[in-house]
C-alpha cells in the first residue's frame, strides 16, 4: 500500500509531506519432517521472526496436548514414543499468542517389518542368512531378535558381520546369521521367518 506522512513544524507551521509504498513481507516457511518415525529426535525450525513480546512454536497431539516447545521461537526437537504411531500432530507458531498461518500436520508411522534378503550357499550343509531390519527400540538399533524356525535347521548370529546404516528417514541393519542341520543325518532343508525387536515378522523363506 501506498503512504503519506505528512510533518508539521513547530515553531513556523511548515509541513513535509513524504509518501512512500509498504510491500508486505512473507513469512518464511517452517522446516520439519511431514512424516515421523518413533524413537528418532527430529530437528524443527520454525523459521519465526525475531518480532514480538512472545514468539514461539509448538507440537500439539489431536488433544491439545502440548509435547514440545521452542524458547523465543529457536530450533528445536520432538521425539515421537511408539505409542504415537498412527497418530497426528500438529505445528503451530505464535506470534504475541496470535497463530501465524495454519496448523502444519506432522503424521506418525511405523517402521517397516524386517526383510530376509537372501539365503547364500556357502558350503555344503551349511549356509548364510542375511537380513535387514529398521529403525529403533528403546533407544538402540531395532535387529533381527530370533527366527522362527520349521524345518531341519538351527543358526547362530555373525556379530562381527553385523553393519548399521542410515536411510532416508531412519536407520537400517543388516544381519548375517549361519544356519546348518540340526540333524546332519536328515535331509537340509528349512522355512524360516525373521523376528524383530518390535515383534514385527518377515514374509517367511524357504531353504531346500
Amino acid at each position: 500500500m501506498k503512504v503519506e506522512l505528512a510533518i508539521t513544524r513547530k515553531y513556523d507551521g511548515e509541513e513535509k509531506t513524504i509518501t512512500f509504498n509498504v510491500s508486505p513481507q512473507p513469512f518464511e516457511e517452517p522446516e520439519y519432517e511431514r512424516f515421523m518415525y518413533p524413537e528418532i529426535a527430529y530437528k524443527i525450525d520454525p523459521k519465526l521472526p525475531d518480532i514480538g513480546k512472545n514468539v514461539y512454536a509448538l507440537i500439539r497431539d489431536d488433544n491439545s496436548q502440548i509435547r514440545a516447545r521452542s524458547q523465543k521461537g529457536e530450533v528445536f526437537k520432538f521425539t515421537p514414543t511408539m505409542q504415537d504411531i498412527g497418530k497426528s500432530f500438529y505445528l503451530e507458531r505464535y506470534i504475541d499468542n496470535e497463530l501465524l498461518g495454519e496448523k502444519n500436520l506432522i503424521s506418525i508411522l511405523d517402521y517397516p517389518v524386517p526383510v530376509i534378503m537372501d539365503i547364500q550357499n556357502v558350503k555344503q550343509g551349511e549356509v548364510e542368512v542375511i537380513t535387514r531390519s529398521f529403525g529403533v527400540k528403546n533407544k538402540t538399533r531395532n535387529e533381527v531378535e530370533k527366527f522362527i524356525v520349521e524345518g531341519n535347521a538351527k543358526y547362530r548370529d555373525l556379530r562381527g558381520k553385523i553393519t548399521e546404516t542410515m536411510g532416508k528417514s531412519f536407520p537400517v541393519t543388516i544381519q548375517y546369521f549361519r544356519f546348518k542341520p540340526k540333524d546332519p543325518d536328515k535331509p537340509f532343508s528349512f522355512r524360516i521367518i525373521a523376528v524383530d525387536r518390535t515383534g514385527k515378522k518377515s514374509l517367511p523363506k524357504i531353504w531346500r
